[in-house]
């Protein structure tokens, strides 16, 4: 019985602690009722719900709520308590036998009378102040004084707010509404990740595919409003007192609102600009590459490097294509493979940090085999993602095999060795030595510069040796006992096979000379081209001799190009003895006949365009009407109509320069009032600077002028 009444104690509690909360509750929902209809925005109430809600609870103090209170406030309620509530929370051993008896009568009085006696809780004022805000919240909405508060009018500045002009002041009977308020929600495409947000300026930059929604409302009801964007008109929806219109925009262009009131008498706004801006591609940076890479057979064929990725509105995927290359000439054969990065990115995230390590040995490449690569990152536009690569990088593994060269007859066969590869090692090596210049010492840059110009003279004698040069024999001939100082750092590839290489192309050349006492013009031009290669090699030799790489590289060059030409000659021969003629008829040859023989005559009327029509058209009817005061007529208005048109096109480009004229065009071609003479001028002086000046007749006559006239003519135009 004793632990039943402690029981019925604790949930009296727990109850009261309760009711507590909830009397908290309803004092806070009465002001963020409140709030929320005055600004219209959940978040604002629900802060101050929240506020009040904690204020309210640290007032309370529920937490701090103890038996020994509820004990004391049953020992107040209850008679037959006799003040000794607190018994039965106490231990049976601790009591005297008195006191047990006491004890006892409690928990029986407890158990049957602890229904009868209420939590200290006034229920009755939390619900007269919720029922007060919300009798406040609904007068405010009912009468609609929300509009005082918190309201988009008062954001608006004075130059954002919206202006209707009336087209036919005539028709005017009543006070034209007035516009409360306006509003453009834009709401970004879902791949950027940015929240709809809202705005007053109703001209606006938004990106590519974005769709905004314009609200107007009116302070009073109106028969009609429409929306319209270069030249197309649509009807905008009523709902809840404002009227609104949505649209996906895929091009700049500019817009216009139109409204009729309850009484026919139409208005209409000034122009509004809407720019698109473009979604530009990722940005892709690496690091730890050169753009030409070359390997020995016994060197450790990897390549590592890291990338940055960059992109504005968030990166899609990266990856890597790579092309191996086997063979030379028609017996080529490509392979491409798809490689992914090492480590990757999240999806979404505008910038990407990775790195990658090829290794050539894995792609199965051989000696002479190429690699070319290069990146590849797309973005998340939808539905078509924007997609950048970097440049292509290359990665060659030396070859370690040799050809030779041969002319058979009058036609050049290809057994050549790639000589031109090293003649390209050396302009990549003198163009390294002059770039770190500033890094090496004057003895090292020396010394390295008189190498490659040694270098230069041995790839110069195995040409010369080629063509049967006696005096490349002779010279070589004379180096023959001095040891060579950087045979360590030589092409060797290309000379390993040089004593059996050189004498038959020696001897190969001298039988193809004496072969044909008459050669041909082609052998003619092989022959020439080497010649001047070789002397190219010859002002390269001697400018790196002398310790001038950068006076050298020129010759090198012309050396490379003169060597791709003689690779490429018997390609361009064989083509040219590949023409195939068509048949010709034998019984028509040589009889003079010409009856189906017709001349070829063309015919054409060459007549520049003219430029801007329209445009030039509404010059002279502004003209017309300025100086003869004369009514603007229908024909006039669908001049000026197509005059706006035209320069709609330059306003896109341009919005800030032509923006008031194509507005005044505007008001001009739907306007049925008489316009004043400011406003006549102020447009004219506008179309004239839009204008293309057109270009000068070549017929037409200069006259002088002095230069008195042309200070008359500039002062003129300063005061147009």
């Amino acid at each position: 019985m004793i632990a039943t009444a402690k029981n019925k104690l604790v949930r009296f509690q727990r109850r009261w602690q309760l009711e507590l909360v909830v009397e908290t509750l309803l004092y806070a929902a009465g002001p963020a009722l409140l709030t929320y209809v005055l600004s219209k925005q959940w978040l604002v109430a629900l802060g101050l719900f929240l506020v009040v809600f904690g204020i309210a609870l640290a007032l309370q103090k529920p937490w701090k709520l103890h038996l020994r209170h509820v004990s004391s406030y049953i020992d107040g309620k209850l008679d037959a308590a006799a003040f000794s509530s607190s018994l039965v929370l106490l231990s049976t051993a601790e009591l005297s036998g008195l006191a047990r008896l006491q004890q006892r009568r409690i928990a029986v009085i407890l158990t049957e009378k602890m229904g009868t006696i209420r939590p200290k809780i006034d229920f009755f004022k939390a619900i007269f102040s919720l029922i007060f805000f919300l009798l406040i919240s609904f007068l405010v909405y009912q009468f609609g004084y929300e509009k005082g508060f918190f309201s988009d009018e008062k954001l608006v500045s004075p130059q954002e707010k919206v202006i209707f002009q009336v087209l036919d002041s005539a028709a005017v009977t009543m006070e034209p509404p007035v516009l409360e308020s306006q509003k453009i929600t834009i709401r970004y495409p879902a791949y950027t990740n940015i929240a709809p947000f809202s705005t007053s300026k109703m001209d606006v930059q938004v990106l590519e595919g974005s769709r905004l929604r314009w609200n107007l409302e009116f302070d009073q009801p109106v028969d009609s409003v429409s929306f319209e964007f270069s030249g197309t008109r649509s009807l905008m929806y009523l709902k809840n007192k404002s009227y609104s219109y949505s649209k996906t925009l895929d091009v700049s262009g500019f817009y216009n609102f139109r409204f009729t009131d309850s009484l026919g008498a139409a208005y209409a706004s000034d122009l509004y600009s809407v720019e698109l801006l473009t979604d530009q591609s990722p940005v892709i940076a690496l690091d730890g590459l050169q753009p030409f890479i070359s390997f020995d057979f016994d060197d450790k064929k990897q390549l590592h490097f890291s990338t940055l990725l960059s992109d504005d509105f968030g990166i899609g995927e990266a990856h890597i294509t790579a092309t191996v290359s086997r063979g030379t000439g028609e017996s080529v054969k490509f392979r491409e493979a798809r490689l992914d990065f090492d480590n990757s990115g999240k999806a979404g995230e505008k910038k990407w940090q990775l790195s990658k390590k090829i290794n050539l040995d894995s792609l199965e490449m051989e000696p002479g085999d190429e690699l070319y690569f290069y990146v590849e990152v797309a973005d998340l536009k939808s539905p078509t993602p924007n997609i950048s690569r970097s440049e292509t990088f290359f990665a060659v593994i030396k070859d370690t095999v040799s050809y030779d060269y041969a002319v058979e007859g009058t036609l050049g066969v290809d057994r050549m060795p790639d000589y031109f590869r090293s003649q390209r090692q050396l302009i990549i090596d003198t163009e390294k030595l002059i770039k770190n210049k500033p890094k090496l010492s004057v003895k090292e840059f020396d010394k390295t510069s008189n190498e490659l110009g040694i270098e230069q003279s041995a790839l110069r004698l195995k040409y010369g040796k080629f063509m049967g040069d006696e005096n490349a024999g002779a010279e070589d001939h004379e180096h023959q006992g001095e040891e060579n100082p950087i045979a360590d750092y030589m092409h060797n590839h290309d000379s390993n096979n040089e004593h059996n290489l050189v004498e038959k192309d020696s001897e190969q050349a001298k039988k193809d000379t004496t072969k044909t006492k008459k050669p041909d013009q082609f052998t003619q031009s092989l022959h020439s081209k080497m010649r001047q290669a070789l002397n190219e090699m010859w002002d390269s030799e001697r400018h790196l001799r002398v310790n001038e790489p950068q006076q050298s590289l020129p010759y090198q060059h012309r050396a490379l190009d003169l060597l791709q030409e003689i690779k490429n000659s018997a390609r361009i021969y064989v083509h040219r003895i590949g023409f195939d003629p068509p048949p010709i008829k034998e019984n028509t040859r040589l009889s003079g006949d010409i009856k189906d023989v017709d001349n070829y005559r063309k015919t054409a009327a060459l007549e520049k365009p003219e430029i801007e029509p329209n445009m030039r058209k509404a010059v002279a009817v502004l003209e017309q009407i300025f100086t003869e005061n004369k009514p603007i007529s229908d024909a006039n208005r669908s001049v000026f109509d197509k005059a706006g048109n035209e320069l709609a096109q330059k306003a896109i480009d341009e919005p800030g320069a032509y923006l008031g004229t194509l507005q005044q065009l505007k008001w001009l071609s739907e306007s049925h009032g008489k316009p004043k003479n400011d406003q006549l001028r102020s447009t004219l002086s506008g179309l004239l600077r839009a204008l293309e000046n057109p270009n000068d007749n070549p017929n037409k006559r200069k006259e002088s002028l002095t230069k008195l006239n042309t200070l008359l003519l500039q002062e003129l135009e300063r005061n147009d």
